[in-house]
């Protein structure tokens, strides 16, 4: 709809003032004008985590993948729906210290920490923080997923 496109492109203008709150708002309601729009869900799940709201930045991605398998191998490089590189990596050590807390305390949550710090690897081209976090994912309700894009992501460079 025309108002979901105004919503989205309010939304790209915090994106780029690392607004990531007020952006994530703006795809909710493009989200809900537009429902199983995968810009839309991919756009919310990259606001939300430069935003920190990373167990919902699980579950969009989760749905994302799931619905939409072939946006798996997605890199998103504009910095319209995609925060910048420095805030990714911050982003990055932020889930890796609540994963060994998570460790630490048996938590059921790594599975999901661990989709997103793998995600975060795919967009910023570091293999190992992708195995990293699809590690989190084996053995948990995420292990279809996992597998999925542990094909994707970690697929065999070619010579």
């Amino acid at each position: 709809s025309e108002r979901a496109r105004e919503l989205v492109e309010q939304a790209e203008g915090y994106m780029l003032d690392n607004k990531y709150a007020k952006a994530t708002d703006r795809l909710k309601d493009a989200k809900r004008l537009s429902p199983g729009n995968p810009i839309i869900e991919a756009g919310l799940a990259n606001s939300q985590i430069g935003f920190g709201a990373y167990f919902s930045a699980e579950l969009t991605l989760a749905k994302l993948f799931t619905r939409n398998p072939e946006l798996a191998g997605a890199v998103f490089s504009d910095p319209k729906i995609m925060p910048n590189r420095t805030n990714l990596l911050i982003a990055a050590n932020d889930l890796r210290s609540r994963l060994a807390a998570g460790r630490a305390a048996n938590s059921k949550r790594n599975a999901g920490l661990g989709l997103v710090l793998a995600y975060i690897g795919w967009q910023v081209s570091d293999r190992t923080m992708v195995e990293e976090g699809l590690s989190e994912m084996t053995n948990s309700p995420q292990a279809g997923l996992e597998e999925l894009l542990r094909a994707i992501w970690l697929a065999p460079v070619p010579e």
